[in-house]
């Protein structure tokens, strides 16, 4: 039985229960101004049908194809034929919907084994009701839960879906996971929004699976050309991304001086250590592959050794406001992150904190928000958008900045 309550309210019960629950909202917004598109246009009068676009398309008349593409062609199988082509022609890679209709009721599925995804089962949840509820369509809205990671958890769910005539899917997985959803046949529009494309072994096969994660390799080769020839330091984390940013820093550069993972123990203790690591660390580059409270206890206690090193760098995962607070200011005045974060449009940004979705430094709720736009853009009106990242080949493309800090906030330091 489907509860029709206010939004507001939904969301708490939502948030508090995590039960599988469907959304009808309603809310409006002025919108920004919009973007310039590519778009193909049609100057014939004639109407073509299913038939005939498979003859284009099968004829290699991609532009016509395209350009007789209407909102009447609502066949699955044509929609992932006209997504591939405007992605292989880089005229606009878009994720095409089962309708072309700005009114139209949006229906999306959030896919993900609550378990093992934390907290980001509960802050998904807030970052896509906020999104959706600020844009203004009408949404149903349901969260389907794997229970685990296995393939046949997956792709039963994934089939519940697909029977529940979902237009679209959010799927929140570990690599393990993604890499089980993209060996499935994918025919609904599916975005990934913690697994960057180059992390899976194999190439997906579904041209509708989309992906949304950082390019850790990105933001370390812009931290390495700031940090010129000089050896470098690198702390790592036992985890599996502290483990995967040590690989990707060795297989980038060979000026690597010293290496240590570092368990909370080491990282509590750590000025106990510097003596041993004194003349390494002295004008060098020390990389911080750890998470925000490992690197504030290091880097705080970094600052008490005699031979300073010449510059803290790290990616994504100590962009942090709690960093600015475990390290003093005068100790960070050399630190250097790389970020990807770069939401503007600040009424989204209150609206998420508002419902406990974090668009500022959080960037896994971030390119959540971004694969909902990218997923419904065509039901946004005259492709109003909140976001500039846009789609090449399936994943999103992010601009790699990079931050310093000041007493209280991060700055774009280029």
């Amino acid at each position: 039985m489907k509860r029709k309550i206010l939004p507001t309210f939904l969301v708490l019960f939502l948030s508090l229960c995590f039960l599988k629950t469907e959304i009808y909202a309603k809310s409006y917004i002025i919108s920004p101004l919009p973007l310039p598109q590519q778009e193909v246009l049609n100057i014939s009068t004639d109407k073509c049908s299913n038939s005939c676009l498979s003859d284009y398309f099968v004829k290699g008349q991609f532009f016509s194809f395209i350009a007789f593409f209407g909102n009447q062609a609502r066949d699955t199988e044509l929609r992932a034929k006209l997504s591939s082509v405007l992605g292989d022609l880089g005229i606009f890679d878009q994720i095409i919907g089962p309708e072309k209709n700005s009114n139209a009721r949006i229906k999306l599925a959030l896919l993900m084994p609550k378990k093992i995804i934390g907290r980001y089962s509960v802050t998904s949840i807030d970052t896509i009701l906020a999104y959706l509820m600020a844009r203004g369509n009408d949404f149903v809205f349901e969260v389907f839960d794997t229970g685990d990671e296995s393939a046949s958890a997956i792709k039963n769910t994934y089939e519940k879906i697909a029977q529940s005539n979902y237009d679209f899917v959010i799927a929140i997985f570990t690599l393990n996971g993604a890499q089980e959803l993209a060996n499935l046949s994918i025919n609904i529009p599916t975005y990934l929004p913690t697994i960057n494309k180059r992390q899976l072994k194999n190439p997906p096969s579904s041209k509708n699976l989309y992906f949304g994660g950082i390019d850790y390799e990105a933001q370390i080769d812009l931290l390495l050309s700031l940090a010129g020839d000089k050896p470098i330091v690198a702390y790592n984390d036992n985890s599996f991304v502290g483990r995967n940013l040590g690989n990707i820093l060795k297989s980038k550069t060979s000026k690597i001086v010293y290496e240590e993972v570092v368990d909370s123990q080491t990282a509590t203790t750590f000025v106990q250590r510097l003596k041993a690591h004194e003349r390494s660390i002295a004008g060098n580059n020390v990389f911080f592959n750890t998470p925000v409270v490992k690197t504030g206890l290091m880097a705080s206690q970094l600052a008490l050794s005699k031979r300073l090193p010449d510059k803290l760098l790290s990616t994504q995962i100590n962009f942090n406001p709690s960093l600015l607070l475990l390290i003093q200011r005068e100790d960070r005045k050399n630190l250097y992150i790389t970020n990807v974060i770069n939401n503007k449009n600040q009424y989204l940004v209150e609206y998420a904190s508002l419902l406990g979705g974090d668009l500022r430094y959080d960037w896994v709720n971030y390119s959540t928000a971004i694969g909902v736009e990218q997923l419904i853009s065509s039901h946004i009106a005259e492709n109003h958008r909140f976001f500039q990242e846009r789609l090449k080949d399936g994943q999103v493309e992010y601009i790699n900045k990079i931050y310093k800090s000041d007493t209280k906030n991060f700055y774009e330091y280029r």
